[in-house]
């Protein structure tokens, strides 16, 4: 039996990424940009993708299992795999030098469909608007060979108001999202749940801290714990805990030791977790009034414990710290602004403290990456459903009856009505997909029946004897049972 799934469900571990929607990074008003080799993980550059704007988060959709491009985004406009802007993918909703330019996810039960995320907010309050992304569309291909285009009329709808420059995804239970959205200024944090119903609100939370301007909101699938970094140096970062399932957030803890007197931006400009979900690292923009930036390190198994100093960006100055993203190697990069074509690679990242081997200089990418600030985004799989359906062997002439199991609905191929038991008589060996459904969540499976010719034994030997005498016959090598009788003549 064969399993399958349809190309826009994707499977999650609880650790990272397992297949390959992360292994191709674009950012950066250059071409340059990242790619890890699906075997090794090697890390490359690449010169392929358009130039986008400068400060990022890009959003980059490839197919986890071809790692084939699909389609990727500054939050202005959107482009396609042959690094074309779809005909309906420009003037997006979106603040230019937004340091979270968009998000993106599957659109539960709407196959081959996407949901793009941008917002206005660009250290001031700003609205979230979403468009609508269908890879059925011809856009810049052909109807044979579909390019993707947003939907007519679907195009930068309104969500919310009072926004940060930073928002999260995260994949929930029951074939669902959930979007996260805090307030700028305040103590609120939003909730919108994402199913096949579309976006809607679960609710807003007050945190009891101010969010401030949080521009990195970041999940740990492993500790279960969102974080909430804040650009203003006098204003918390906290972590709190999230259920996948409800989509409800709690206890706060706020990270102590790195508030400051400064009321400029001399906060947390990104952050990262561990693989193993115990250290949240912290890209501290600037040690205001004149200092450069810091990488820490949070250790969330002792929460009143102060982070630790894993670098400073440069001895002196005001380099910036900025952007940090986990990779397929199980690194994690860090852009800065002290030797701007170097990215900082955290080389161990589930050790406590320096042991982590953090190297300043740890990738050169040849070229200036100029205002560029974070790395991308990618796309959250859905949660899987386990679709089977049985593989039959039959004689010809004879049927065959299949039964899918694991889902709510099913469609299959050839023709078949919507039952989940089907009785078929193919004539030759054939393959038959069932595509089950469960709430947003789709998966399918093929059934292989395999037709054997019927047997045409030949008897061979003495056919004409005199009475009392005895021959002997052979019907002939190759068949499994021989079943012997008389005609009666």
């Amino acid at each position: 039996m064969k399993y399958i799934l349809l190309f826009y469900i994707l499977f999650v571990s609880l650790i990272t990424f397992s297949q390959r929607e992360d292994h191709t990074w674009y950012f950066s008003n250059t071409s340059k940009g990242l790619f890890f080799d699906y075997t090794t993980n090697a890390v490359s550059v690449t010169n392929v993708h358009s130039p986008m704007i400068e400060a990022g988060a890009y959003v980059v959709a490839c197919d986890k299992t071809t790692g084939q491009l699909l389609f990727y985004t500054d939050g202005t406009s959107i482009w396609d795999s042959n690094h074309q802007v779809m005909p309906n993918g420009s003037s997006l909703t979106n603040a230019a030098h937004a340091m979270q330019t968009g998000l993106s996810c599957y659109f539960p039960g709407h196959p081959n469909q996407f949901l793009i995320f941008c917002t206005t907010s660009d250290i001031n309050p700003g609205n979230v608007y979403y468009s609508i992304l269908d890879m059925t569309l011809p856009g810049n291909g052909t109807t044979l060979n579909p390019q993707g285009d947003i939907i007519s009329g679907s195009k930068n709808i309104y969500l919310t108001n009072q926004s940060c420059e930073g928002m999260y995804i995260v994949r929930g239970t029951g074939c669902c999202y959930w979007l996260i959205v805090p307030k700028n200024n305040s103590n609120n944090v939003s909730v919108y749940k994402i199913d096949e119903n579309g976006v809607n609100l679960s609710n807003t939370y007050d945190v009891g801290l101010s969010v401030g301007i949080c521009i990195s909101v970041r999940y740990s699938y492993v500790s279960h714990k969102v974080g909430f970094g804040n650009l203003l140096g006098n204003g918390p970062s906290f972590i709190m805990d999230f259920n996948e399932a409800t989509g409800v957030l709690s206890n706060p803890i706020q990270i102590p030791g790195i508030i400051s007197s400064s009321s400029s931006y001399c906060g947390i400009s990104d952050m990262e977790w561990s693989p193993n979900g115990q250290f949240l690292y912290l890209s501290k923009y600037r040690e205001c009034p004149n200092s450069p930036g810091k990488l820490l390190q949070y250790n969330t198994f002792t929460p009143s414990t102060p982070p630790v100093l894993i670098a400073q960006v440069t001895a002196s100055g005001t380099d910036g710290s900025m952007g940090l993203k986990l990779a397929p190697d199980g690194k994690i990069y860090h852009r800065h602004s002290n030797l701007n074509s170097y990215f900082g690679v955290v080389n161990s990242p589930d050790l406590q403290g320096i042991s982590c081997n953090y190297s300043l200089t740890g990738f050169n990418i040849g070229t200036s990456m100029g205002m560029m600030h974070k790395f991308p985004e990618f796309l959250v799989p859905l949660e899987i459903i386990p679709v089977f359906v049985n593989d039959e062997t039959i004689c010809a002439g004879q049927s065959a009856t299949l039964t899918a199991t694991g889902a709510l609905s099913y469609t299959w191929d050839h023709g078949l009505d919507t039952n989940s038991h089907q009785t078929v008589s193919p004539l030759t060996t054939t393959s038959y997909i069932v595509t089950g459904t469960s709430g947003g969540c789709v998966s399918s499976d093929t059934a292989t029946v395999s037709v054997n010719p019927s047997p045409t034994p030949s008897i061979s030997g003495t056919l004409s004897i005199c009475s009392g005498s005895s021959t002997t016959l052979d019907a002939g090598a190759g068949y499994v049972f021989y079943n012997w009788s008389t005609s009666g003549n």
